[in-house]
């Protein structure tokens, strides 16, 4: 009787993952959402405001030619 009644309780708690987690379900899966998405457009300032508090989260640094190689890098074989 106890095995009776945790496989449906299993049974019910499977069965609600995918309400939980499912393509519809309360916390659906949103990783490749962003490269469907549209483009915003720049934000205007009124001229009367300052921009100085506009400032990229994660600035990326331009690649200067000291950060390239001159030659080509071989990787070394990890050892044993």
């Amino acid at each position: 009787m106890i095995r009776l009644g945790l496989c449906i309780v299993l049974a019910a708690t499977l069965a609600g993952c995918s309400w939980l987690l499912g393509e519809d379900g309360l916390f659906p899966d949103n990783a490749s959402r962003y490269q469907t998405a549209p483009e915003l457009a720049p934000i205007d300032v009124p001229l009367e405001l300052s921009t100085e508090s506009i400032q990229p989260d994660y600035p990326v640094p331009a690649v200067t030619e000291s950060a390239q190689l001159a030659a080509q890098f071989e990787t070394p074989r990890p050892r044993h």
